[in-house]
C-alpha cells in the first residue's frame, strides 16, 4: 500500500509482483510452478489489492486537490490558505522577512456574470 502512495499504479503493480515472488519463496513447493486453485486465488488477490490501492490513492489525491481549489477560478481557497499560512508565517519569523497578503472578495459576481457570461467571469476573476 505504501508503494501505491509513492509510485502510484506502477508501484502497486510492482508491490503485488513482489508479494507473489515472496509467496513463492515462503512456499517452496510452489517453485515447481504447479499451482492449485487456492494459489491462483491468492495471487489474484495480491494483484487486486495492489491495483485497488493505487486507484484509491489517485482518488484521494484528486479529492485533496478539489478540496483546496475553487471550481470556477482554479485558485486556492480558504482551506488551502489556512494550510499554508502557518508555514509561511513560521518561515518569515525564522528569516525575519516581511509577509504581505492581497485579499480579493467578490461578493456579488452576478453583475459580471450577466454582463460577460461564465467564460467572461472566469477571465475577470
Amino acid at each position: 500500500m505504501l508503494a501505491a502512495l509513492w509510485f502510484r499504479r506502477w508501484g502497486s503493480a510492482l508491490a503485488a509482483g513482489a508479494a507473489i515472488v515472496l509467496y513463492h519463496f515462503a512456499n517452496p513447493h510452489l517453485l515447481s510452478f504447479r499451482y492449485g486453485e487456492s494459489d491462483l486465488v491468492q495471487m489474484a488477490l495480491f494483484i487486486a489489492v495492489g491495483l485497488i490501492t493505487a486507484r484509491l490513492t489517485q482518488d484521494a489525491q484528486r479529492l485533496r486537490a478539489l478540496a483546496s481549489t475553487d471550481d470556477l477560478t482554479g485558485l486556492h481557497n480558504l482551506r488551502s490558505f489556512e494550510g499554508h499560512l502557518e508555514s509561511v508565517v513560521r518561515a518569515a519569523r525564522i528569516t525575519g522577512a516581511p509577509v504581505s497578503m492581497i485579499a480579493l472578495d467578490v461578493d456579488r459576481p452576478t453583475v459580471e456574470l450577466r454582463a460577460f457570461g461564465t467564460i467572461g467571469l472566469r477571465i475577470v476573476l
